[in-house]
């Protein structure tokens, strides 16, 4: 019987969703975060950059339906064939402060999200690997008020 893991290492602190924070890079020199963490900074090309936790709440930059699978590989979703394949919510969350994060919005579809509305970082299981573990990633979904 498989146990859970992460999609991948040091993508995200914890496999508890109430807890979770994405891990991102915030360099020394100039102040700019990025996600995923990085070796050297997307805004001064420094390279004295920290990983750091990401703060669990933003704002809906934009988003997007997502409605044909997208090339495999790199996806390895849940989705077998494009027959089983399902379309999603995709969008851009601001980290005030931060960064913009690109994610699965988890919403009953389009009706349920808009621009510029509060979301919070949560997790759900992807996919199985061959060995049977369930993995998870990373989405936001709308906050809880």
């Amino acid at each position: 019987m498989g146990h859970q893991k992460g999609i991948s290492e040091n993508l995200f602190s914890s496999l508890d969703p109430l807890q979770v924070h994405l891990i991102g890079s915030r360099c020394r020199d100039c102040g700019g975060y990025s996600f995923p963490c990085q070796q050297s900074c997307s805004r001064c090309c420094g390279t004295t950059v920290e990983p750091v936790e990401l703060r669990r709440n933003g704002i809906l930059w934009t988003w997007t339906l997502q409605s044909f699978m997208p090339p495999s590989p790199p996806y390895k979703g849940p989705e077998e064939t494009p027959e089983t394949f399902k379309p999603f919510l995709l969008g851009m969350v601001e980290l005030p402060g931060q960064c913009r994060v690109l994610g699965r919005i988890l919403a009953d579809g389009p009706e349920d999200v808009r621009i510029g509305m509060p979301m919070e970082l949560t997790l759900f299981p992807y996919s199985k690997d061959e060995d049977g573990n369930s993995l998870i990633s990373y989405a936001f979904k709308p906050a809880s008020t």
